[in-house]
């Protein structure tokens, strides 16, 4: 239970009771967990998608969910997207991309990379209609957590402290394996419920960009870091929305 809390505190801005003392085992064993989270943070915001329908016209309220989407987790992973994008695009050795990630000033390519994450979502919410929203922000929360999964297990941690430190070595293939389940039922339940392409392959979609951004990583800076966690998460919740605003687009 305490591992599950300790997904709850490290993802969302829920707080958590002061009399639950999570230790750096639990922090370390909690990316297990993450997927379930996205699930939770799905179903909120398609709760909250669906009470605001009746009150404001369609893109406000598209608008209020991407700003959601970044807010639940404190900003967070928008803060390791921008990071690690100023990191990458300098165009620096290796040893001095990390230090530009660890700068906590935000460069031009940083802000690049929140806003077109941003553009994206959001304009992949503006082409939906009916309850498609609703379940493709179930789909992206899921897929996004799910990612972080993966990539925690599939690829080495390359400092030796940060936020994601404890969670190098000590999450086993059962992560990956409740990744890769969570995700895949979420795809189905969407597939019922109308989104038959995009549902039921989307467990491959975040799979396959899991590797990608993190062989990109590897090659990069050596492996993945506190603020490639948040970057892959974030840009997986993009793929994710964009690819759904292509099925309802080609019908």
């Amino acid at each position: 239970m305490r591992r599950l809390l300790a997904a709850v505190g490290f993802l969302t801005i829920i707080p958590l009771p002061r009399k639950i003392k999570i230790t750096a085992e639990d922090h370390g064993g909690s990316a297990i967990f993450y997927p379930l989270v996205g699930l939770g943070i799905g179903m909120a915001l398609a709760f909250m998608f669906r009470q605001m329908t009746d009150l404001a016209p369609p893109l406000p309220i598209f608008a209020i969910l991407v700003v959601a989407m970044s807010m639940i987790s404190g900003g967070l992973h928008m803060d390791g997207l921008a990071d690690s994008f100023d990191g990458f695009m300098s165009a620096r050795p290796r040893e001095q991309a990390l230090e530009i990630m660890r700068d906590s000033r935000m460069g031009a390519m940083g802000g690049l990379a929140m806003m077109s994450v941003l553009l994206i979502k959001f304009s992949s919410l503006a082409v939906m209609d009916g309850n498609v929203p609703a379940l493709a922000l179930v789909m992206a929360a899921v897929a996004g957590r799910g990612a972080m999964s993966l990539a925690i297990v599939i690829f080495p941690y390359v400092r030796a402290e940060g936020l994601g430190a404890p969670l190098s070595g000590r999450a086993g293939w059962g992560t990956v394996v409740m990744a890769l389940l969570i995700t895949g039922l979420a795809g189905v339940y969407t597939g019922f419920s109308g989104l038959t392409g995009a549902g039921y392959y989307m467990w491959a979609i975040m799979l396959v960009w899991t590797v990608v951004f993190g062989l990109y990583c590897r090659r990069r800076i050596g492996g993945m870091t506190g603020d490639t966690y948040g970057a892959l998460c974030e840009t997986t919740e993009a793929l994710a929305l964009f690819i759904v605003a292509g099925h309802v687009y080609g019908g």
